[in-house]
């Protein structure tokens, strides 16, 4: 299941009863605050929740399987996430 930022503060708003507005005012902080992070480079480790870790991808030498031709990928930064032990527990027991 696939959640978007609506469905979040409305899974908020229905267990605290905090407006939603506030409750987008608080994500917006929490994913600027995460961008601002990773963009220099640093790391994210957030207790009970997990890690948001940048890893750097090398270049790929992939083949057309039609022309035979070999392209180059280019090296890339990506963004990893890793679940605390908390939250595979949780997962685990179909507690979530």
């Amino acid at each position: 299941m696939n959640y978007n930022k609506k469905d979040i503060i409305n899974y908020i708003n229905n267990y605290t009863k905090i407006t939603k507005k506030k409750i987008n005012f608080i994500l917006n902080i929490f994913f600027k605050k995460i961008i601002f992070y990773l963009k220099k480079k640093i790391n994210i480790k957030i207790k009970k929740l997990g890690k948001f870790i940048i890893k750097n991808k090398k270049n790929i030498k992939w083949k057309n399987p039609i022309t035979k031709k070999y392209f180059i990928i280019p090296k890339k930064k990506i963004i990893k996430f890793n679940p605390s032990w908390v939250i595979k527990k949780n997962i685990q027991n179909n507690i979530i």
